[in-house]
């Protein structure tokens, strides 16, 4: 049988009537089927075939392969170059030379609780601000004050305790220690005399000391250092 077919309703008009299309030509028995086209097969096919829809979040595709633990290990072994920590500095590097003294705070309140009298604390404050010197040699640092009372000298020796005579006279037991870090370090001290017990720390970083005496008590004041 025919197929049937309609035609398109002209604007303003009736439906036309429906018309016989010729049926395809029949084959005979034993006539093979025309070949079938596979488009995989043509160079187009990857031209001519949908594309394929991105892989969604979290779904395999879209995760990268595990690299496999022998790269792993040839890769953190043998290019990788291994981080180097920090050097520590020595005493030498970082305190040699001359500081001067920039800013000082808390030394009238400090004086005020170490029982000072007005007189004496004024004229403690109106001195002028210090410079150090520092030379660093054996295991020893000799440190030169440069005040407008003269130059105080100390030397200061690491591993053993030694004895240290201020300004007034006053007779100290001292201990010292050195800590380096990689941007500078710590000096620190101990003294114990008939006038008290103090504590003394002299922190550099870069080119900035920043120096805080501490008494028994807890009151403290220091001063603020930048390199000559």
């Amino acid at each position: 049988a025919g197929v049937l077919a309609t035609k398109a309703v002209p604007l303003g008009g009736r439906p036309l009537a429906p018309t016989l299309l010729p049926p395809p030509p029949a084959r005979s028995r034993g006539q093979p089927d025309p070949p079938q086209l596979d488009v995989k097969d043509l160079p187009l096919a990857a031209a001519l075939a949908p594309p394929k829809a991105a892989p969604g979040p979290g779904s395999p595709a879209s995760q990268a392969e595990p690299i496999p633990q022998s790269f792993a290990t040839a890769l953190s072994q043998e290019d990788v170059p291994e981080l180097e920590a920090p050097r520590a500095r020595s005493a030498a590097e970082v305190l040699a030379g001359r500081w001067i003294c920039v800013a000082t705070w808390g030394l009238e309140e400090f004086l005020k609780a170490s029982g000072v009298g007005v007189l004496q604390r004024k004229v403690a404050l109106s001195m002028k601000w210090p410079t150090w010197d520092f030379t660093v040699y054996e295991g020893r640092v000799a440190f030169v004050n440069n005040s407008q009372l003269g130059d105080l000298k100390e030397e200061i020796i690491f591993g053993s305790a030694y004895v240290h005579k201020d300004a007034r006279g006053n007779l100290y037991t001292c201990s010292a220690e050195w800590e380096g870090t990689a941007n500078g370090g710590v000096l620190r001290i101990a003294r114990r005399g008939s006038v008290g017990v103090f504590r003394e720390e002299r922190r550099v970083e870069g080119d900035t000391l920043t120096f805080v005496l501490t008494d028994g008590s807890g009151a403290s004041w220091g001063r603020t250092f930048k390199r000559a």
